[in-house]
């Protein structure tokens, strides 16, 4: 329909007219508020496919729809652009078969995404003519990121150690991005920034994330998604590239300055053995990521764990949540029986260890990822040991 709002609220350039008709001959009998009427009830999926015959009430502005439906032609209802798309993106998702909940980044993520990753590496000069960076892209993700298992401080041909932690960042973080997102979705219940409950909210507070492997930040910046900007957490990034760390350091900064991180602490390090804790050991909640980083070839879980859980002590005493990710290749999964038994020797439960896959979309398409995942929990313990 076209809004026929215009016409009478237009004003004339010698005055226009008493009656409020605008430009028209005579004042419309148009109920602003809404048509005169009521559409059916829906035989299935309501709220998601017309939001504004769902209770409306008083939003004017990026309306969603409330929890019953009242068949109200409602008039007068904008989206923002931001909005439109946010919705156009869900609704792609429920027509093609992806579920409600799909992960999807907040906006300020996809913005951060889009200026410190896609826009540098599309504005390249060197990106011409179907390359990314001056190499095929096929051939940056085989050799230049190594499929996320390249020495990424090591130059490759005509490309920096900053251009292959980029490509990086290209091609793989986004996945491993989603997948978070939707694991602390369900770890924590609904986001205190969603706009889609899924559950109950159980946030540690203050918490102290350990994230292993951390590459450029992607543990905190799926974990950030899921806290409000007032919360607070340190953030403890292990990798053993100087690059990734860097590139890492380099995204939170850019969301901090731009306000939309909580208030982290960051601490970085090459390796669980070398972090740096100077304050005293408490009863903070402790969670562990540990994505993709035992699909590394050369990783020695058997030195991984003793030195994780000498790192725990040094935080202190409070509960403990380990979630692993990873692909479902069994090679990828190698090592992970040993490391689940040296967890479950030092008091951890398994709470889960499972396959699973979820719904992501990249342009019009939406494709199932597939995945492995564990969790992982120690309970607070009773005496806290100083010194």
């Amino acid at each position: 329909r076209t809004s026929a709002a215009p016409f009478p609220s237009a004003k004339l350039a010698r005055g226009g007219r008493a009656d409020a008709a605008g430009i028209l001959r005579w004042k419309p009998n148009v109920a602003w508020g809404k048509d005169r009427g009521k559409e059916p009830a829906p035989a299935r999926s309501p709220v998601v496919l017309e939001p504004l015959r769902w209770d409306t009430m008083d939003a004017r502005t990026d309306f969603t729809g409330g929890e019953e439906f009242d068949g109200n032609r409602w008039n007068d209802l904008h989206y923002t652009n931001a909005a439109s798309a946010r919705y156009g993106r869900w609704l792609n998702l429920r027509r093609t078969g992806g579920r409600e909940g799909a992960p999807m980044l907040p906006d300020w993520l996809e913005r951060l995404r889009r200026s410190e990753v896609v826009d540098r590496v599309n504005n390249d000069s060197r990106s011409v003519a179907g390359t990314v960076l001056g190499i095929d892209r096929g051939e940056a993700m085989r050799a230049a990121a190594g499929w996320g298992q390249a020495d990424f401080d090591e130059s490759w041909g005509n490309l920096s150690s900053e251009d292959r932690v980029l490509l990086y960042a290209h091609f793989l973080q986004l996945g491993h991005l989603e997948e978070l997102i939707e694991a602390f979705g369900q770890l924590f219940g609904p986001s205190e920034r969603s706009e889609e409950p899924r559950g109950s909210s159980e946030r540690p507070e203050n918490p102290i994330v350990v994230d292993l492997g951390c590459g450029p930040f992607t543990g905190g910046l799926a974990i950030a998604s899921q806290f409000p900007r007032d919360a607070r957490m340190d953030y403890i990034g292990v990798d053993r590239s100087i690059a990734m760390r860097r590139f890492g350091e380099r995204l939170a900064s850019v969301a901090a300055n731009n306000g939309e991180l909580p208030r982290i602490r960051r601490h970085w390090a090459a390796d669980v053995a070398s972090v740096s804790w100077p304050p005293a050991p408490s009863w903070r909640p402790v969670i562990v990521i540990v994505s993709y980083l035992l699909a590394s070839p050369t990783l020695d879980v058997l030195a991984l764990v003793p030195d994780l859980d000498y790192l725990l002590a040094k935080l202190g005493r409070g509960s403990v949540t380990v979630l692993y990710t990873n692909s479902v290749r069994h090679d990828a999964n190698r090592s992970f029986p040993p490391f689940r038994t040296m967890l479950r020797e030092r008091g951890f439960d398994l709470v889960k260890d499972d396959k699973g896959a979820i719904n992501i979309e990249r342009g019009q398409d939406v494709k199932s990822r597939s995945l492995r995942y564990a969790l992982f929990h120690r309970p607070t313990q009773g005496t806290l040991q100083l010194g």
